[in-house]
């Protein structure tokens, strides 16, 4: 719990300040701005409050897997190095144990990483975390699980009976409930007296047991991991058979794999029993030498909204895992089509994670037609014969019963539905048991009317072998008319056609959506998902459909095993990118036999395809991308959440790596996931041609993406509140992502789309404002500026604190600015209005990526109040999964807190802004404080699983007047009118009483914090005026310009309006207003003398320059020497005289000068 002090500041400095002028009452408050909505009352539910279950302190020591890593690897010094780590083990425990006596060390790690697994006070933890000796302390959290046809969808089976592959030689470790190994799926005798005895003895084992060559029960600490374990049991006692079905998923895609079974769940998945078993499966046989370790990992567990932070205990070892060679396959979990629920740990970034598709063979019925001259919604049951039917009123009368209407009690001996339709409503009991009892009295055909005016139909789930007749649900509203007309005296009308149809090629509806919290594209591939038909356990030899990415994972790991037999020479990162490159993208939203115009899935729900392990063996390359930012290699150009404020581009490279012995090229191309991307003309690419891989080499080239966003769709993806904006959340993110694939075409083959690189982008239009000091009509003025491309309309609000920018490794999470503003509403008892915003440093993808909180002291005594703080909506259970709500409630200086009210919290992915609203008498703030000083104390970091900050990594202090918000006007820059919104690329000049936060009117976004030292305009500056050498003839007429003098630019200059001479020695030279210096009396001219003037700049207000040296050097007129020419002579003896004249002519001239 946060600690409630708050440290006085200064009121006598907040309330003497410039946003002070008077007390304000409610009315004088500007409107509120955002839409209000309701508010829900919620209470502290401790089931609800996910705290980690243990923490890993890691240690600065190495392991084998260093060694392996830095290639210095022997297996003769594993003792060494592992007698080292345990004995820093031992000694890191023993310290923790003096810091906290009770503190419990459950497990150890050794070959991943040299941990510790404790259970200990936060002060013991925080205290260990700065020993030399430690490297960090990680919180650890428990998971949950995610609760013969197939072989072939994925194109396995053609490669098991050519005897290519089978996943022979590959160890394959299932990380579940444990196994029924007696079982004959797995090669076990198949008996009850196996399995009897098995079960009398859950402690021990001899391995091999057919397939299963060993494993571990981690959650009872015994070397016997069979199922129904009494240990490995739920809360409610069930029995447990995930386990098995899972691994039979595994060996019913590769049948010859080595399975290795570790019990790491029941009625939950202990973190410390994950990490146990992670450590497990890399050195099997447990003797330090991990050359053992297995070559796949499945994980059917996790939770939902994931991340790719690899500083939690588990996420850490996977991503640890995959760098030594073992691929990684987690489940993506079971939570549907809602943005960003993609579970963790499949989020790991090294990890693969697998969706859900369809059963290939599944087959369902599909109804239309009409009820009471309605077109309606019709569901067909899944109970009954199923086949093709119509049926119609005017061939079957219609009985809705005068009792038992439920139909869930035997109807009375006198009734006699023989050879009749019959209408049941719904509720109280099965469906199969309603048309049961209808069946027993001779009816032909049920409806089942829902009992919920929603629009829907009954459901009509469930089974049961005894009904023989045909049935389907209908909504309230069609009940309701077929109720009416036979009221009327009949006859009711109805007319019903029923087809078969398969479900193959659709992702399933439960599969869930990515991307992760932080854009990292998840799932990565999908495969079968529903009514796979894998061993139950007990059963000796039965089997039984089940339904999960619990499942889709674990044949996904079966594919695996396979393509790492067929492609030994590739590493983990090269099998991942491989199963990638080769999926099948022609995955529909629904089945094409059901709606042929069914749009295809979004990348986001598939990652890169179906799997298809034929085209994965068989393809000679692989192409991923290093992405820097999560240190992973990705068979996918994941872009994540990007915001551009101008046109700009981003640049990855991919690598292509050739497996075979000859050259591959291939010609590239992009291929949209949907034409309205491509017609948008928001984003475009550049990339090669073509590529070319010489044999046994990789080669790297670069695609850039260029984006547009003047041209992007409008952004919605907004936090959601009310259960019809979650509903609009997936189509929301539907709209703004641009997705498809990179394609690589292979000339020398008969086929296209040989392989790819699938992309996924979630480009935004950035909100963003400028301000600069500009000269306005000779005054400096704060100019604000749209930069962005989004129209802004903002609204002042009061600033509570600026924070300081920090480096990531300095605060995770850092906030930049937070505020705390009122306004009118005469929605809320009180007539305020109250929000409070808190800026990051980093933009949000998710509000749950981050824990948030503001603590109120509404009396000045040093002691928080009233409380905000996020509520995160998560859970299985929870109605509005992916929702954050205000959380308001009330704190005392002990760090207790009491929750009371539910309220919107405004967030727009993408933006750094989270904010609290709602009305003030929630909390206990009323117009009575209206201008009284309240203190606050913002914190932020690491989420607690529902609500607040679990781990703070930020937190700034401050103070506020309530009710006194800072007059800001903006004023357009042409007409000088009041202005509301700026476009962008608009600008206005800016004017306010005192610092504020500009924020935009949705409440989503602080756009600009701007303090005291922001709104302090620089002085005007005087003219700089710079001096000048000048020269000019003695003869030069008045008027001439001689030079012109030159002012410094500078930034806040006012025009000159004169030049002063101070000074001047001839005053046959002036400075006009110009400032050229120009000839005034040519008389005055003198050659071969110097002129100097002291000039000064007077700008239009008056200021006045530093004064100038002006110097000009006035030349003498020199007269031009005459042209003598000389006589023509004839010649004589003599020769010509023309020497003589030569000869004189020098004198003449000295002669002439002498004289003047």
């Amino acid at each position: 719990m946060a600690n409630n002090i708050i440290k006085k500041t200064a009121i006598a400095t907040a309330v003497s300040s410039a946003f002070i002028a008077t007390f304000v009452n409610a009315a004088d408050l500007p409107n509120a701005t955002v839409n209000y909505k309701h508010v829900e009352q919620v209470i502290e539910v401790a089931a609800d409050k996910k705290e980690p279950s243990a923490h890993m302190i890691v240690l600065k020591t190495a392991t084998s897997v260093d060694a392996v890593t830095a290639g210095t690897y022997q297996a003769s010094s594993n003792r060494e190095i592992t007698a080292q780590v345990e004995q820093l083990q031992d000694i890191m425990a023993a310290e923790l144990s003096n810091l906290d006596f009770d503190a419990k060390v459950i497990g150890r790690t050794k070959i991943l990483a040299p941990t510790l697994i404790v259970q200990a006070t936060p002060e013991a933890l925080k205290q260990i975390a700065k020993d030399d000796r430690v490297a960090k302390v990680l919180p650890m959290f428990d998971r949950e699980l995610h609760v013969a046809a197939s072989s072939d969808y994925i194109n396995a089976k053609p490669l098991i009976t050519d005897g290519i592959v089978s996943g022979k030689g590959q160890r394959v470790a299932v990380l579940d409930t444990g196994i029924d190994y007696t079982h004959a799926a797995f090669g076990g005798d198949g008996t009850v007296e196996a399995y009897l005895a098995a079960q009398a003895d859950p402690t021990t084992v001899a391995w091999p047991q057919g397939v299963v060559q060993g494993g571990y029960d981690f959650i009872r600490d015994d070397a016997d991991p069979i199922e129904n374990d009494a240990a490995n049991s739920p809360s409610t006692g069930d029995a447990t058979n995930h386990g098995t079905s899972s691994a039979n998923s595994v060996n019913g895609i590769a049948p010859d794999v080595e399975l290795y079974a570790y019990s790491v769940c029941g009625g939950g998945c202990p973190s410390a029993a994950q990490a146990a078993a992670l450590e497990a499966a890399m050195d099997p046989n447990g003797d330090g030498d991990i050359s053992d370790r297995v070559d796949v990992m499945n994980m059917s567990l996790g939770g939902e909204f994931g991340d790719t932070y690899t500083g939690g205990g588990a996420q850490y070892l996977i991503q640890r895992a995959v760098e030594l060679g073992v691929n990684m396959v987690i489940s993506a979990g079971n939570d549907g089509d809602n943005p960003f629920r993609v579970g963790g740990p499949s989020t790991t970034p090294n990890a693969l994670s697998v969706g859900a598709m369809t059963h290939p063979t599944t087959e369902v019925g599909i109804a239309s037609g009409t009820v009471a001259g309605v077109e309606g919604d019709i569901q067909v049951s899944g109970f009954g014969p199923q086949g093709d039917f119509t049926i119609s009123g005017a061939d079957i009368d219609l009985v809705y019963p005068s009792a038992n209407q439920n139909g869930c009690d035997a109807f009375a001996d006198d009734v006699d539905f023989t050879d009749k339709a019959v209408l049941i409503d719904r509720g109280a009991c099965a469906f199969t048991q309603k048309v049961l009892n209808a069946q027993a009295k001779g009816a032909e055909f049920v409806f089942i009317a829902n009992n919920v005016d929603d629009g829907t139909p009954a459901p009509m789930g469930g089974f049961d072998a005894d009904v023989t007749i045909k049935n389907v649900g209908i909504n309230f509203a069609a009940g309701a008319a077929l109720k009416a007309q036979l009221e009327a005296g009949g006859p009711a009308t109805f007319d019903i056609s029923v087809e078969i149809k398969t479900t193959a090629g659709a992702v399933a509806t439960f599969s869930s959506r990515g991307p992760s919290m932080d854009g990292l594209l998840k799932p990565e591939i999908t495969a079968p998902g529903t009514s796979i038909d894998v061993a139950a356990a007990g059963t000796q030899t039965g089997t039984n459909p089940v339904s999960g990415t619990s499942f889709s994972g674990p044949i996904t790991a079966g594919a695996v095993a396979m393509i790492r037999e067929a492609h030994p020479n590739r590493n983990a990162f090269e099998i991942k990118a491989t199963i990638m490159n080769a999926a099948n993208l022609e995955v529909t939203n629904e089945p094409l036999a059901i709606n042929p115009d069914s749009d295809l899935a979004p990348i986001s729900m598939i990652g890169a395809g179906l799997v298809d392990v034929t085209k994965a063996v068989n393809l000679p390359v692989a192409a991923w991308v290093h992405n820097a930012e999560f240190d992973t290699k990705q068979a996918a150009l994941s872009y994540g959440l990007v915001s551009l404020a101008e046109a700009g581009s981003i640049t990855k490279t991919v690598t292509v790596k050739n497996f075979s012995a000859e050259a591959k090229t291939y010609s590239l191309r992009t291929e949209a996931r949907y034409k309205i991307d491509v017609d948008s003309g928001a984003v475009s690419w550049d990339f090669p041609e073509s590529v070319t891989i010489p044999a046994g080499q990789a080669v790297n080239f670069d695609i850039t993406m260029i984006v547009d966003p003047s041209k992007l769709p409008t952004w919605e993806l907004e936090n959601p509140f009310s259960a019809d904006e979650i509903a609009a959340r997936s189509a929301a993110l539907t709209s703004i992502e641009f997705d498809g694939a990179l394609v690589f075409d292979d000339a020398s083959t008969e086929t296209t789309h040989d392989l790819h690189v699938v992309y996924h982008a979630m480009p935004k239009a950035a909100t963003e404002l400028s301000y600069t000091a500009e000269l306005i009509d000779n005054e400096v003025a704060l100019v604000l500026e749209n930069t962005g491309q989004t129209e802004i309309t903002p609204q002042a609000e009061s600033i509570i604190a600026v924070g300081t920018e920090k480096t990531i490794e300095e605060a995770e999470y850092n906030i930049l600015s937070s505020s705390f503003s009122a306004f009118g509403a005469d929605f809320c008892d009180s007539g305020i209005y109250i929000t409070s915003s808190i800026q990051l440093r980093d933009p949000l993808t998710h509000t749950f990526q981050a824990g948030y909180r503001v603590e109120i002291d509404t009396d000045n005594d040093g002691v928080a109040d009233q409380f905000l703080q996020n509520l995160n909506d998560r859970g299985r259970t929870t109605a509005s999964p992916g929702r954050s709500r205000t959380l308001i409630g009330t704190t005392d200086g002990a760090g207790n807190d009491a929750w009371a009210w539910g309220t919107p919290l405004l967030h727009s992915a993408g933006e750094d802004t989270i904010t609290f609203t709602g009305c003030s008498e929630l909390m206990n703030i009323d117009s009575t404080l209206l201008g009284q000083p309240m203190n606050f104390r913002v914190s932020v970091g690491y989420p607690s699983y529902q609500s607040g900050v679990f781990s703070e990594t930020d937190s700034v202090t401050g103070s506020v007047v309530f009710g006194v918000q800072p007059e800001v006007q903006m004023t357009s820059l042409e007409t000088g009118e009041a202005v509301a919104s700026l476009l962008p690329g608009e600008k206005a000049m800016v004017s306010a009483s005192g610092p504020f936060v500009l924020s935009q009117g949705s409440g989503t976004n602080i756009i600009k914090a701007m303090t005291s030292e922001e709104l302090t305009l620089p002085a005007i500056e005087a003219p700089i005026l710079i001096g000048g050498e000048f020269s000019v003839s003695e003869d030069a007429v008045s008027g001439t310009v001689v030079g012109t003098l030159t002012i410094e630019d500078a930034e806040f200059d006012l025009a000159v309006s004169e030049y002063y001479v101070q000074s001047n020695t001839n005053i046959g030279l002036s400075v006009d207003e110009q400032g050229q210096v120009v000839v005034a009396d040519t008389a005055m001219l003198a050659g071969n003398t110097v002129a100097e003037m002291e000039v000064v700049a007077i700008d239009i207000r008056g200021n006045v320059s530093e004064p100038a040296m002006v110097t000009v050097t006035i030349n003498e007129v020199v007269a031009p020497i005459p042209t003598v020419v000389p006589e023509t002579v004839k010649k004589s003896s003599s020769g010509s005289l023309a020497w003589l004249t030569l000869l004189v002519a020098p004198f003449a001239f000295m002669r002439r000068r002498k004289q003047k």
